[in-house]
């Protein structure tokens, strides 16, 4: 299968599809996407940045698919694939094949990286990210657009809604919502649900501002 990458800024996602080449051929990684002039002149880890968005419909035409990288925000994550899908983009997810998958219901566009643990019966949404090291505990719902940077902990039924941002190393405990556009400070360690839009940091986590309401998608 032909993909290409949006954002040429995580050069850890090359070294997760060798590993995936290596058990079994899946991935031709033809290149990035990237709508920074400079990064297509210079390219990324040997790999060639074909353009930005104007380069899209080509590949769609050439059946290749695509899975979106760029974490800056979980909002632009979330522009930046719509816009990937309203081009006619196929979205696939990537995920290392250390990972186990049992048990677990997962949407497209997803990357999950190595050393995560995806505990039993969860179910993920669409256009998510895993950081290593990330723990998902049992019967936990998590929605789409979620990014979850790299040794995060999520306790047993949670739930994680839309568009949600955490930093490293924050914890979450167990039957805990993090309410939708909501960002979890790095190392905060939340004990209590967390209302939309709020920002939380500290240990025990506390709200100290509000995320800009987004327009309903």
């Amino acid at each position: 299968m032909d993909i290409a990458l949006m954002g040429a800024s995580n050069p850890h996602i090359i070294k997760t599809i060798a590993a995936i080449n290596k058990i079994k051929y899946q991935y031709n990684l033809i290149g990035f996407i990237d709508n920074d002039f400079e990064k297509q002149k210079k390219g990324f880890f040997g790999y060639e940045v074909l353009g930005g968005y104007e380069k899209v419909p080509e590949l769609v035409q050439n059946n290749v698919s695509f899975l979106n990288l760029i974490a800056r925000t979980t909002r632009l994550r979330y522009e930046t694939t719509m816009h990937l899908i309203n081009l006619g983009a196929q979205l696939i997810s990537i995920i290392h094949p250390t990972v186990d998958m049992d048990f677990v219901d997962i949407g497209i566009g997803c990357m999950v990286e190595e050393n995560v643990s995806l505990q039993a019966f969860i179910k993920i949404g669409d256009n998510c990210s895993f950081g290593p090291g990330t723990i998902i505990s049992h019967e936990v719902i998590v929605g789409s657009h979620v990014f979850f940077p790299g040794n995060v902990v999520i306790g047993g039924r949670s739930v994680i809604e839309d568009g949600v941002l955490f930093g490293m190393n924050s914890t979450v405990f167990p039957n805990v919502k993090i309410g939708k556009w909501a960002t979890v400070g790095a190392g905060a360690v939340v004990r209590h649900d967390v209302p939309e839009y709020a920002v939380v940091v500290g240990n025990p986590a506390k709200i100290i501002k509000y995320n800009e309401t987004y327009a309903e998608e």
